[in-house]
């Protein structure tokens, strides 16, 4: 589950980016800033999580659909401090494996 919870992980973390920094974002006062909250970073990274979980209302898109319901339980969204740098820190919500 770890390896997994790693690679979905790395497939999330720049999902849906839409290619400019999360300072442009707040600045041009975009609809990801004001949907996201425009305040000091974290616009992109929470887009990113809004698009995996919306992917996951999708059966066609649902990445644990093929998990058994006890692998499910035991992936699990947690915010993370300092497991990554610069903007991502702000917001950054990983993927990681829980209880092993």
């Amino acid at each position: 589950m770890q390896v997994f919870s790693l690679l979905l992980a790395a497939a999330v973390h720049d999902l849906a980016h839409p290619g400019v920094t999360n300072d442009f974002l707040v600045r041009t006062r975009h609809a990801l800033a004001a949907r996201f909250g425009g305040a000091e970073g974290g616009v992109n990274e929470r887009h990113h999580v809004a698009s995996f979980l919306g992917l996951l209302d999708d059966p066609a898109t649902d990445a644990f659909a093929g998990l058994s319901q006890q692998d499910q339980q035991r992936v699990c969204l947690r915010r993370s401090s300092g497991m990554q740098t610069g903007d991502d820190r702000a917001a950054s919500m990983i993927l990681c494996s829980c209880g092993g």
